[in-house]
């Protein structure tokens, strides 16, 4: 694993969401992340290359979450509106010195599985 991907800080938990729809694990991701909104002044949260760009296009709902995609994320997927685009960052090694408090990663393998891990970070 890359260090850019190294957690600066203990793992405090994980989940691991499968639903049998991508609709039912957007919920149960957006949920997760609305949580940690809520009691998080600026949460950090770091969505892996591999997951639909419509898990980031939910997430912008959230006002005060710093939202970062991984290298080699499809940005084109989403809608070109500069609103949008700066809220959203590419994670990289030089300009991310911060800690992650939400990772979300699609689990390898079958294009139509809809398993996702979380990593929340303290």
């Amino acid at each position: 694993m890359p260090d850019l991907y190294k957690a600066k800080s203990e793992v405090c938990f994980s989940i691991r969401i499968s639903r049998d729809d991508l609709m039912g694990t957007r919920l149960a991701i957006y949920e997760q992340v609305q949580d940690l909104h809520q009691f998080q002044e600026q949460p950090k949260v770091l969505v892996s290359r591999n997951c639909p760009s419509v898990i980031v296009a939910d997430l912008l709902d959230l006002t005060r979450l710093e939202l970062y995609v991984g290298l080699g994320f499809p940005l084109s997927d989403l809608p070109n509106d500069e609103r949008i685009l700066t809220r959203v960052h590419v994670m990289n090694r030089d300009t991310f010195k911060d800690k992650l408090n939400v990772l979300i990663a699609k689990r390898d393998g079958q294009s139509t599985s809809q398993e996702f891990t979380f990593l929340f970070f303290f």
